[in-house]
């Protein structure tokens, strides 16, 4: 029986591989793994975006000292923007990325459910696209957010197209939602989920979260997690997903960057 000290530690292997994607997806993008037990993604492609080049860590107490380490190399690589995801309550590290400057930008709820509890049946009458291009997954992402053609596109335009589960939703022959998983163990993890605003309320994302959990669980995870934002969590509330707590993202951000979260 998993219970939730289970679900973070699943969690914490989890985020640590998508920030291997995330350092695996562009041209010079690369992850860092420090003796201290800090991790990094670095994405040049994408220099004035946090969430491509983000840090997390084993021990926050390992992060005071790493901080001004990372900063020199991120200013060094060219990247105006970066973020540290601190867990919740982890109060040290909070306090460790404030001291160095860090502004919190985002409080994304970190939340699991066991896979087999949730509903998954099909959403009948909804086009979905099984194997969707990265590029496109990256676009619809930044469409749905707000952010510049290929702010997050950019960042996983290279990856394997046999990476991950994804699924886009069509409407009228038009894609127009979407949804990855990346099964780590045995843990689907959510990720890259986004609607466009034209087409909210309508359970598009959602169909597409049920079609790649679905088929996460035919491959045999038994967990899944995932960072909700605001505008997420009372779908994912809905679905059946458990909060645990707030997360923290800690961004830097050097004058002259491109402004905006992300």
């Amino acid at each position: 029986m998993v219970d939730e000290r289970e679900a973070r530690a699943r969690h914490r292997a989890s985020f640590r591989a998508f920030l291997e994607l995330l350092g695996s997806g562009s041209p010079g993008a690369r992850l860092v793994v420090r003796d201290d037990g800090v991790v990094h993604s670095v994405c040049p492609a994408s220099p004035g975006r946090s969430v491509p080049n983000s840090v997390t860590y084993d021990d926050a107490a390992a992060l005071p000292a790493a901080l001004p380490e990372l900063a020199a190399l991120y200013d060094e690589a060219g990247i105006g923007a970066w973020t540290v995801w601190t867990r919740p309550g982890d109060e040290a590290a909070a306090s460790a990325c404030a001291a160095a400057g860090h502004v919190l930008d985002a409080t994304p709820e970190q939340m699991w459910a066991p896979l087999p509890e949730l509903d998954l049946e099909p959403v009948a009458g909804i086009e979905l696209d099984e194997a969707p291009p990265w590029p496109l997954v990256g676009e619809l992402n930044d469409a749905a957010y707000g952010l510049p053609p290929d702010s997050l596109a950019v960042s996983v335009d290279g990856l394997d197209p046999g990476r991950c589960l994804r699924t886009v939703a069509h409407v009228d022959g038009r894609p127009v939602a979407t949804a990855t998983v990346n099964v780590v163990g045995e843990d689907a993890h959510v990720l890259l989920v986004a609607t466009l605003p034209e087409a909210r309320g309508r359970g598009l994302a959602a169909a597409c979260m049920r079609n790649v959990l679905s088929r996460a669980l035919e491959r045999g995870a038994t967990t899944t997690t995932l960072e909700a934002t605001q505008l997420g969590r009372p779908v994912y509330r809905r679905m059946g997903y458990r909060e645990l707590g707030a997360m923290g993202m800690w961004e830097r951000r050097r004058a002259g960057a491109l402004p905006g979260p992300a």
